[in-house]
């Protein structure tokens, strides 16, 4: 499949793009290029872009790269939407703590994992969760008991073995 995609040449902290077609298994800087059809300096805001190739290479299949799209639609060298290229945020979870344990919190990390802080103040743009209250060992035996299917067994086989003399 082919990609129409920005091509980086130029050197260090001056970087200028080449719009290339190229095989899309292919890195861009691979050098095996099928045809140049522009070029891009984001510094000076220049750009060439040839748009009857460019037409050409998509009626055959050639599919352009979000951003290239995005600077394509500009140029008008096709009709539509931008692209948002930009990476999603992850969604913004904020609760206040419930109980009167408002000294203890806990940040929830973009990846899930927790951590546990002390301190009544936290700084701007933190999410907070309280901390999950710890079993009492009144609860815990309860469970435990409650759990314990041992001692029914036994019973019904004391009284079958009386029954049966």
């Amino acid at each position: 499949m082919l990609k129409i995609r920005l091509k980086r040449v130029g050197r260090r902290n001056d970087p200028s793009f080449r719009i290339v077609v190229t095989e899309s298994a292919r890195g861009p800087k691979s050098g095996n290029v099928v045809e140049q059809v522009g070029f891009y300096n984001p510094k000076t805001k220049e750009r060439s872009v040839d748009g009857a190739r460019v037409s050409y290479w998509m009626e055959r299949g050639a599919q352009p790269s979000d951003t290239l799209y995005n600077m394509l639609v500009d140029e008008k060298v096709i009709g539509g939407k931008k692209k948002n290229v930009l990476p999603r945020k992850s969604p913004v979870v904020k609760e206040q703590p419930t109980s009167g344990d408002s000294q203890r919190t806990t940040e929830v990390a973009s990846e899930g994992q927790m951590t546990e802080t002390a301190g009544a103040g936290g700084s701007k743009g933190e999410e907070t969760k309280p901390a999950k209250p710890v079993p009492t060992s009144e609860e815990v035996s309860v469970e435990k008991v409650e759990a314990s299917p041992s001692e029914a067994p036994q019973e019904e086989v004391k009284e079958t073995l009386e029954s049966e003399e």
